[in-house]
């Protein structure tokens, strides 16, 4: 028994659609039945119903042979990636472990450890892939020199990845690496997702010249940098001295500089690029270059104002915190005389009640005494009297 999608396979392996007219009217009515169709009197009309649902299966079962098939290809590329990935980080880890100095430097990048400014003048193809790739997500370095090392384009592209990805470096010097036109491109895709970095340098480095087969004249890389500089808005400094940019490349760094506000300080230096483009170059960046200090005068100003109403509000609002504990004060000595006044007319009032209780039982007392008194006077008299009688 064939499996699903069998019948559509040629010698080949490639996917046919079946041939209703190749059967038997027999074989019709039955495959008409099978597809719950019902047959008419007339063949070709039969074999018309047919050939539509065999060619409806047919779509559907390419469809999803196509989609194994991409499904596949995807696992499998992914497998080599992972495997190549694994491969070069051995090959990493071992060349690091060759190079103490080095090796401690990548361990404090991995912890955003780092000083932040690095020179790393010490580093090959495997060791600046290893460092490229612990810098896509590093927090802690500004600033990074690795000029000198003849690095390669595969070191280039390395480092132009992790500018898509780290958004805190701010200057990068790559100067005589023999970066050639596929850094130049990956640098110009890198920095046109990257408004972080603010300086780059790749001086000496023949970024259209392919160090693959020797070929002259790879525009390609100079006009993606070029290009670059419609979108990125932070890069304010680009050193292209002596990177045989030709008058090619000069036109293309002229035309998409006319669309850069950021850019104040472009080197273009012994490139052999054309005179009116230089011309054309230096009139933009001079123009940049009084917006940048207007811009920034007005930043100045904004915040020397902001500065200022700030401290307005600092002073309203400390001059309203001791107006506020001022006339908290003054209704607490208010409230503490209040409570004085009341507390003399209590003791008043108690004072009166006690000199009324002792004047009270003093007039008894006195009253008592005059009444013990008169009564002793009574007896005596009294007493008299009997003796007189006898």
């Amino acid at each position: 028994m064939q499996a699903e999608g069998e019948e559509y396979l040629d010698n080949t392996g490639e996917l046919e659609p079946r041939d209703a007219s190749t059967l038997s009217q027999d074989d019709i009515h039955s495959e008409l039945q099978r597809y719950g169709l019902q047959a008419t009197g007339h063949h070709a009309n039969n074999v018309t119903a047919l050939q539509e649902q065999y060619d409806d299966e047919f779509q559907k079962s390419q469809a999803g042979r196509n989609e194994y098939l991409e499904k596949r290809r995807k696992l499998d590329a992914a497998r080599r990636k992972r495997a190549m990935y694994e491969a070069q980080h051995v090959e990493e880890m071992e060349a690091l472990a060759r190079n103490p100095k080095l090796e401690v430097w990548y361990n404090l990048a991995q912890d955003n450890q780092t000083p932040q400014d690095a020179w790393l003048n010490d580093l090959n193809r495997v060791t600046c892939r290893a460092v490229a790739r612990v810098l896509q997500q590093n927090t802690s370095l500004l600033s990074l020199d690795l000029s000198r090392c003849n690095l390669g384009d595969e070191a280039g592209v390395h480092l132009a990845e992790m500018l898509r990805t780290n958004r805190r470096l701010l200057k990068l010097e790559a100067e005589r690496n023999n970066f050639g036109p596929p850094t130049a491109r990956a640098m110009g895709e890198a920095l046109a997702v990257n408004n972080t970095l603010v300086f780059l340098s790749l001086e000496c480095n023949p970024l259209t010249v392919s160090l693959v087969d020797g070929r002259e004249n790879d525009f390609s890389g100079i006009e993606a940098i070029a290009e670059m500089l419609q979108k990125n808005t932070s890069l304010t400094t680009l050193n292209l001295f002596k990177c045989t940019l030709g008058m090619e490349g000069g036109r293309a760094l002229r035309t998409h500089l006319a669309k850069n506000s950021s850019l104040v300080v472009l080197d273009v230096g012994d490139n052999s690029v054309g005179v009116g483009e230089l011309g054309d170059i230096a009139d933009m960046l001079d123009k940049n270059k009084d917006q940048r200090e207007l811009s920034d005068r007005i930043r100045r100003e904004q915040r020397k104002e902001s500065q200022r109403v700030a401290e307005e509000r600092r002073k309203q609002f400390e001059a309203e915190r001791k107006a506020r504990e001022e006339e908290e004060w003054h209704n607490e000595q208010a409230r503490l005389r209040e409570e004085a006044r009341q507390k003399a007319k209590e003791d008043e009032v108690i004072a009166k009640i006690k000199a009324d209780e002792e004047a009270r039982k003093a007039e008894e007392f006195r009253k008592a005494e005059e009444a013990r008194k008169a009564a002793e006077e009574a007896g005596k008299k009294k007493k008299k009297g009997k003796k007189k009688k006898k």
